[in-house]
């Protein structure tokens, strides 16, 4: 089992890992001082205020991975991240975010490596262009492009172009010819798995990524949003998300506050449901098996502001075909999903229930999945719970606990717990 995330060393068939065994401690906080503002939070805002915004965070994180087997896996890290972004200058915004890491213990010879296989790295850098009305805009660089459920990485670099309508309909067009899937010092240690091109699925994958999405309102409490991903020699993927909010006017749970009887806005009823078509295109030479496969997901519940609790189920046909190639990305609910798919072998659905409670200053967020993949027999129960709790107004404290179980004597069971405390400013 790889340390890091389980089911993405199961689909690692058409992606290439980047080992590296650098360590610029000297300058990782350098450089992550003059970028000087926190991760994603300025960088991937749109329109933040007229001054530009500058934020940071340092901190340190630790991960242990208990394999029932007895194989087990840990590491500790201390990290800094940083972003920012300038103001505005006649349309213009320049923004950037950098992370590093420095290793501090690890369990056995390569547990950090093989998380952390790039020390620092430069996660955005980008040019963005709204016109005065902020009707339409353009932006060139690294960050996280509109998303879609079909679509991977921390960040991608390119080249998007977006367009709002005045019926409130956005449209992005995002081309790509580059990406990171895990760019975090987050606990849970996806880690930072280095920049590579979007032709590395294969010998003969396109040089370019396109992505196409829609918001589309249909009233006040419905929206549709379409979404085409494609890569030439590699996947077509056309799909849809449908959401449904509905306020909730009397409930058990909002009896006893404080707000009138007529609120109506703070507990929703919501709905959401994605479809997606996935077509095989890779070249017969390559993997003359594989065919088309329907994948969804549907979850509901109700939303609160203090709490929330629903139940889905997700599910991918039958068919053999690597989802998760590249780019290309599955929609699976919780955090491991390792079965969801497995590899490229599908024909799998997982039933799970989720939520959250604010009790005092401490968040939980529990959630429990039980499913099956019928392409390898096996079933499988997931058990998550993610907590986070500040300390001060600048000092958080947050982690999570995760147990897998399957049937059968593979893949291993196991758990893993993470936490990390963090300074911000």
């Amino acid at each position: 089992m790889f340390y890091g995330g389980s089911h993405h060393y199961y689909r690692s068939n058409f992606s290439t890992r980047v080992w590296s065994h650098w360590r610029y401690h000297s300058c990782l906080l350098a450089v992550v001082w003059m970028l000087g503002g926190r991760a994603q939070s300025a960088a991937s805002d749109s329109h933040p205020s007229d001054n530009g915004l500058l934020n940071g965070a340092v901190g340190t994180a630790i991960n242990y991975l208990a394999d029932d087997n007895g194989v087990d896996h840990g590491l500790a890290w201390g990290f800094a991240q940083a972003s920012g972004i300038s103001a505005p200058w006649h349309g213009l915004r320049v923004g950037g975010t950098a992370l590093g890491v420095t290793d501090l213990w690890q369990q056995s010879s390569g547990d950090f490596d093989n998380v952390f296989q790039q020390p620092v790295d430069v996660r955005d850098l980008f040019v963005n262009w709204h016109a005065p009305s902020s009707a339409y805009g353009v932006t060139i660089g690294r960050r996280a492009f509109p998303d879609n459920p079909a679509l991977d990485g921390d960040s991608q670099q390119g080249a998007g172009f977006t367009i709002k309508f005045p019926t409130e309909t956005t449209l992005d067009l995002t081309v790509m010819n580059r990406w990171i899937k895990y760019s975090t010092t987050n606990y849970d240690a996806w880690g930072i798995t280095g920049w590579r091109n979007v032709n590395a699925v294969h010998l003969k994958a396109g040089d370019a990524f396109l992505a196409v999405s829609a918001q589309l309102p249909l009233g006040p409490h419905l929206r549709v949003s379409p979404f085409v991903n494609y890569q030439e020699a590699v996947l077509g993927v056309y799909g849809a998300t449908i959401d449904l909010s509905l306020p909730v006017s009397t409930w058990p749970l909002t009896a006893h506050t404080n707000a009138p009887s007529e609120d109506t806005g703070s507990t929703r009823w919501t709905s959401e449901l994605i479809l997606a078509y996935y077509q095989n295109r890779f070249p017969s030479a390559f993997a003359p098996e594989y065919e088309d496969v329907w994948s969804g997901r549907i979850h509901s519940g109700i939303k609160g502001q203090d709490f929330s609790a629903g139940i889905g189920v997700f599910w991918i046909g039958h068919g053999s075909l690597d989802t998760g190639a590249g780019l290309f990305a599955d929609f699976d609910p919780l955090q491991e999903d390792d079965l969801y798919p497995y590899n490229d072998q599908n024909n799998a659905h997982l039933f799970y229930i989720d939520g959250s409670i604010t009790l005092g200053k401490i968040r939980l967020q529990p959630a429990l999945g039980i499913g099956r993949n019928d392409a390898i027999g096996r079933d499988s129960v997931e058990l998550d719970l993610f907590f986070s709790y500040p300390l001060s107004k600048r000092i958080d404290l947050a982690g999570y606990l995760v147990r897998v179980d399957f049937s059968g004597e593979e893949p291993p069971n196991y758990t893993k717990i993470g936490t990390s405390i963090s300074y911000n400013f």
